[in-house]
């Protein structure tokens, strides 16, 4: 369904209490981590079977002690799983928050970039007819229209 016109205001007080609890919600979970991309590169593949995969072990190894290595804890590899599972729900809503702020603020550039483009056109106008200050205001905003040269190849 395609937006209205966005005409909202976060107070500094909205955004800090959002921006506070961000924190809180990131506080509770301190085992959150941070893997280098070289790291997912050296790790195992996860793919859409993985889920199924570790939750077969788990109901195999549950029946079937006798087939866990004596170097595997299933008392860790338990609580593992159960951690990567309730993750899960947190990491849908965090990726839909996600998706909803930037594309919020992808509308709003959108929305910014007719005025933006009037106000500079003016201040073209304004500078051609000597109006005080629309030089210096003009020399700020035209680097931001300098195209760049296409290099020739060969």
């Amino acid at each position: 369904m395609p937006y209205q016109n966005i005409s909202s205001v976060l107070t500094p007080a909205e955004q800090t209490d959002i921006l506070k609890y961000l924190n809180e919600a990131s506080n509770l979970m301190p085992f959150v981590v941070n893997l280098a991309k070289g790291e997912k590169k050296k790790s195992l593949r996860m793919g859409n079977k993985t889920e199924k995969f570790l939750n077969d072990v788990q109901k195999l190894t549950d029946h079937n002690p006798q087939l866990v290595p004596g170097y595997v804890s299933t008392v860790e590899y338990d609580k593992d799983f159960a951690l990567y599972l309730k993750l899960l729900p947190i990491e849908q809503k965090l990726r839909m928050m996600l998706e909803a702020v930037t594309d919020t603020r992808y509308a709003l550039a959108q929305e910014c970039q007719k005025p933006a483009l009037a106000i500079y056109s003016n201040i073209q106008s304004a500078a051609l007819n000597n109006v005080p200050g629309a030089d210096s205001a003009l020399n700020e905003l035209k680097p931001y229209f300098k195209k760049e040269r296409k290099k020739k190849k060969g």
